[in-house]
């Protein structure tokens, strides 16, 4: 027997990969716990503590790609049965990018309460415990300067399915600030015994309107057209779809090169207190206004393209701060390079620390998700991501480790440099092994959840099988 299950990854306002995709297809097996002996089961001890179904070989190891409404089609038409416990006991953690389904979906977007109701009923049924719901679009709509896509003038003239799934997006979150749907998302997800978190991806502040987002040639991030299957290329250059109003008033704010001229454009640069305010102000406003269960954030860019990994970092606050503690000038001296990348982690951590304290001031809960090892990577850059001391100090109550941005977002722009890169398998142990033997006995020990995303691409791009995640000590694994 065939199950299917996914998740929506969210995505930007600039789609720039399919914004759905079963990450594994194959036949449903649990361990000890066999489909038929699970059909037979009382729904208590099915749907009771979360724990993932193993699924065994998962076919190929690339997902199949599929148009994200034939894909919310299947899950709403989805057979009517619960989700297969094994004995391991994980949890079952899904991303959901509203903005991304409710862009390719036509009429079945999300746009309503009934079909919202529908789909979590889908989610429950096949065990999901939490969902980390991506807000961005919530919060272009009222804190960035975000024109309508078709009134963009350097998108006249541009495939049709890049402009009007932009323009989809567009309207479908107008439509739903002026209803306030987003408080029909939460209350629903909590009607079906789920919890909900608010996601942002931190580093998506955009790029000022004038400048080129893809050049001619590009290939668009979303790939490929969902309806003709055919690859989509930008015929000309085109502009930015947004930029945030806080950056548009303090440039500062925005990582900037060693000559003070290129901004990593999408990124805030925490060494500003000012930033890190505004960062922690807007994910308390979520909180504020409707009953999520807690923050998610990550630090995906879905904007920058640096031509090297240690291209961006040397904010006067940085230069001024290594130069105190080392009587070293980086803008113009040879410098401790590796030094420095942790002087630009110290300052994402002190965000950690006062997002921290926001949230659980609030008796709510925070997750971060980073990429494996410890340097944030493409395209960001190399700044150190002391996740050890952030489990130490319990300044996050889980961390989701694996969440990259990737190189399929601009897969023309990838850049080099970087000391840890999961996709092409560099400077990283075994996945499996370090989930084991570094991130779970450190999070054990001082009480953090341990999660781990499901979907990431490891050593050029092979993805392995969520069983074998299952297998691991993590609390529970993550898919799209």
């Amino acid at each position: 027997m065939w199950l299917f299950i996914f998740a929506i990854p969210a995505r930007h306002v600039k789609a720039r990969y399919w914004r759905i995709s079963f990450p594994q297809l194959g036949s449903l097996h649990s361990g000890a716990l066999g489909w038929q002996e699970a059909k037979e089961k009382p729904a208590k001890e099915r749907c009771g503590r979360p724990a993932y179904g193993g699924m065994n070989e998962m076919g190929s190891a690339r997902s199949f790609l599929l148009a994200i409404s034939a894909a919310v089609m299947m899950s709403l038409s989805a057979p009517r049965c619960g989700w297969p416990r094994t004995p391991e006991g994980k949890e079952l953690v899904v991303q959901m990018g509203w903005g991304d389904q409710v862009q390719y979906s036509g009429d079945q977007a999300l746009t309503t309460v009934e079909r919202l109701r529908k789909f979590y009923d889908h989610y429950r049924q096949k065990g999901v415990d939490t969902i980390l719901l991506r807000v961005d679009v919530f919060r272009f709509a009222r804190d960035y300067e975000w024109p309508e896509p078709k009134k963009i003038p350097s998108y006249a003239g541009l495939p049709d399915a890049i402009v009007d799934g932009q323009e989809n997006q567009w309207q479908a979150t107008q439509d739903a600030v002026k209803m306030d749907l987003l408080k029909d998302m939460v209350n629903l997800a909590h009607q079906e015994g789920m919890k909900i978190m608010a996601w942002n991806t931190t580093f998506d502040e955009g790029m000022p309107l004038d400048m080129v987002y893809y050049y001619k040639g590009d290939i668009d991030g979303q790939n490929q057209d969902p309806k003709t299957g055919k690859t989509l290329y930008h015929t000309h250059d085109s502009t930015s779809c947004c930029f945030s109003k806080f950056i548009e008033a303090h440039p500062e704010c925005v990582m900037i090169d060693r000559t003070q001229k290129k901004y990593n454009w999408g990124t805030l640069e925490f060494a500003y207190p000012r930033a890190r305010d505004y960062a922690v102000g807007y994910n308390c406003w979520f909180l504020d206004h409707y009953p999520f269960d807690g923050i998610y954030i990550d630090f995906r860019n879905e904007f920058s393209h640096p031509e090297f990994g240690d291209e961006f970092g040397f904010s006067p606050p940085i230069v001024e701060e290594y130069k105190k503690r080392f009587g070293v000038d980086i803008l113009h001296d040879e410098f401790d390079v590796e030094a420095w990348r942790r002087l630009c982690g110290e300052y994402i951590t002190q965000y950690i620390r006062e997002l921290y304290g926001m949230v659980h001031g609030r008796g709510k809960t925070l997750i971060v998700g980073i990429p494996q090892g410890n340097y944030l990577g493409m395209p960001n850059g190399n700044q150190y991501v002391d996740w050890q001391g952030w489990v130490k100090d319990h300044i996050v109550d889980g961390l989701i480790i694996g969440i990259i941005s990737g190189k399929f977002i601009f897969p023309d722009h990838i850049g080099y440099g970087y000391l840890t890169d999961t996709e092409y398998g560099i400077g990283l142990p075994n996945i499996l092994s370090d989930l084991n033997d570094n991130y779970w006995p450190l999070c054990a020990r001082y009480g953090v959840k341990l999660y781990v995303s499901t979907v990431v691409p490891v050593n050029h791009g092979n993805r392995l099988p969520v069983s074998e995640y299952v297998k691991t000590k993590v609390d529970g694994v993550m898919i799209w």
